[in-house]
């Protein structure tokens, strides 16, 4: 029972959210949708950006044996409506007023949405709030969620994750329960995470990638942060100083990016030791890749590098930072070499949405 499950942001700063609280948010939720008429296998839409809102809702609509799909919060009205539509959404969470009034703007191209709960906001009597579902639960029937949790066949649908192919509209990828379970087990076989571990949490979980990521640091156990947005990220890692997170490349370019530009404008003592310790990160690039520690003089230049240079490098991601992975497009191998270099590793995997979506991984001593 940890007593900083989940944070968030509120009025500025970081409030954790306990395991206990967390459980009793998903029991009410759960015990809602059942009294608005939510049955096992009806498709539950969720647009919304990460927070604490989005895994209650989650596995609130897991648990009753139904199915969640994800809308990217980023799609315009007609290309949200598409997709409630083409799903056969009975009830949709929409999160703010404003994406809320977009949405049913466009009411008639989604006739099967018989009820809209809003996130965030105010609720109505036409359109309920989320808090307005969890707060109309005097208690949660602990018994009825264990038995329809339970209920669950590994064969059933859980989700269905609406991708862009090549061409057409979006098509939606269907994983069962079976498929989501087996690639947290299976990737905790190639890299596994230390329970007191925190997670930074700011790629969308609209995509398959982090919402497993997720799903394997609530089965680990490890606390989990959810960032403002990727904009903010750079100054999250201070506020939250994680152990863990997943990016995509393009974040990785921005933090090296950064990083040249603060040596660019420094003295030339200064940019003459940035080069001397990447120089030096390259020699012990293979014992790097190893997890090894080289030994003699590069061993002693490599453990002044890392203090000179390489240790700030890890101040400005908080401090504690383990361990990082990387998917959803190629990591560039300069950017791979540099960071492996100066001892912030990175792992790379490659998936599809329809594989759940990790297929291939780089592991601890075995790095390509």
């Amino acid at each position: 029972d940890k007593p900083d499950c989940l944070t968030h942001k509120v009025g500025g700063r970081f409030v954790p959210v306990s395991t206990t609280e967390v459980v009793d948010r998903v029991q009410r939720l759960h015990k809602a949708l059942g009294e608005i008429g939510v049955a096992p296998g009806d498709k539950v839409a969720l647009m919304a950006e990460n927070g604490v809102h989005w895994p209650t809702i989650d596995f609130a609509v897991l648990c009753r044996g139904a199915v969640l799909v994800p809308v990217y919060p980023t799609l315009t009205p007609n290309q949200a409506a598409y997709i409630i539509n083409d799903c056969g959404a009975r009830v949709v969470f929409i999160e703010g007023r404003e994406r809320l009034d977009s949405i049913l703007a466009v009411r008639d191209q989604m006739p099967e949405a018989e009820r809209f709960v809003v996130i965030g906001e105010q609720g109505s009597d036409s359109v309920p709030s989320l808090e307005d579902l969890i707060g109309s639960v005097a208690a949660p029937d602990v018994e009825e969620f264990e038995a329809t949790a339970r209920a669950c066949k590994p064969e059933d649908l859980a989700t269905f994750i609406y991708t862009s192919g090549t061409t057409g509209n979006p098509k939606g990828v269907m994983l069962n329960h079976r498929n989501i379970v087996s690639n947290v087990h299976g990737a905790l076989e190639m890299i596994d995470l230390n329970g007191s571990y925190t997670a930074l949490s700011f790629l969308p979980l609209s995509h398959s990638f982090e919402r497993t990521l997720d799903y394997i640091y609530f089965y680990r156990g490890c606390p989990i942060a959810y960032a403002e947005s990727v904009q903010k990220v750079a100054e999250n890692f201070g506020e939250v100083r994680p152990h863990i997170f997943v990016s995509v490349p393009r974040v990785y370019e921005k933090i090296l990016g950064k990083v040249r530009e603060k040596v660019a404008a420094g003295s030339g003592v200064q940019q003459k030791i940035f080069a001397w310790a990447e120089g030096v990160a390259k020699q012990a690039l293979p014992y790097r890749l190893k997890q090894q520690t080289p030994s003699g003089l590069l061993g002693v230049k490599l453990a002044l590098a890392d203090k000179l240079v390489f240790g700030k490098l890890k101040d400005r991601l908080g401090g504690r930072f383990q361990f990082a992975m990387s998917g959803g497009a190629p990591l560039a191998r300069d950017l791979a070499e540099f960071f492996w270099g100066a001892g912030i590793e990175i792992y790379e995997g490659y998936g599809l949405s329809e594989t759940a979506p990790v297929l291939t991984v780089n592991a601890p001593g075995a790095v390509k």
